[in-house]
């Protein structure tokens, strides 16, 4: 039952935590479980920071990890307010919404089939997509290795695109989330709703 449209049985409860993430600007997440194909949530998280890890026992009993969901922020940082700029404007915001090299391996550490992310962006929008984990399925440890690699070098031309002036920073933004879909991997649902 794992398809990543299987997702939207718990939208409500995504929204809610796209909502509650959006206030106090923390991450919040979940991981759903399946048994006798039908889902239901596990094991939960919540940081005040950037990323929440849920905790051991992922599932109940009898329980395996279907997917994930957490959620990213796409709200400036207090350098960006003070500055008067937002670095995530239009499809660029996007970008803060990609899973990073953390989120790849919690995914496949938990063995999750796949890992979705959401968030609010500035249009207001909130967007859900999922990506197809590098756990299991036939994937092999140099497929992670690989994939996390990539993003690792994805977020380092994400630090230097940030300093760049707003003409400039658009291109590179849209140009880092056309280089993870093509090198890291493509959604495999995506959901934008308004507010």
């Amino acid at each position: 039952m794992a398809e990543c449209t299987s997702a939207l049985i718990f939208l409500d409860e995504i929204l809610r935590l796209i909502a509650e993430a959006d206030g106090d600007g923390g991450e919040h997440g979940f991981v759903a479980c399946e048994k006798d194909h039908g889902l239901s949530i596990g094991s939960r998280c919540s940081d005040p920071g950037n990323h929440c890890t849920v905790k051991a026992p992922v599932c109940p009993e009898g329980h395996t990890p279907a997917f994930s969901f957490h959620t990213h922020s796409t709200k400036p940082t207090l350098i960006d307010i003070v500055a008067g700029d937002n670095p995530f404007l239009g499809e660029a915001a996007k970008v803060a919404l990609l899973p990073s090299t953390k989120d790849l391996a919690a995914d496949a550490d938990v063995g999750s089939k796949f890992g979705c992310v959401g968030g609010k962006l500035n249009d207001k929008t909130r967007l859900l997509w999922c990506f197809r984990s590098f756990a299991g399925a036939g994937r092999t440890p140099v497929d992670l290795d690989t994939a996390r690699n990539r993003v690792e070098a994805l977020q380092e031309r994400l630090s230097v695109v940030l300093k760049e002036d707003r003409e400039k920073r658009d291109v590179g933004l849209l140009n880092i989330l056309a280089d993870y879909f093509t090198g890291v991997g493509t959604p495999c649902l995506e959901l934008r709703l308004p507010e």
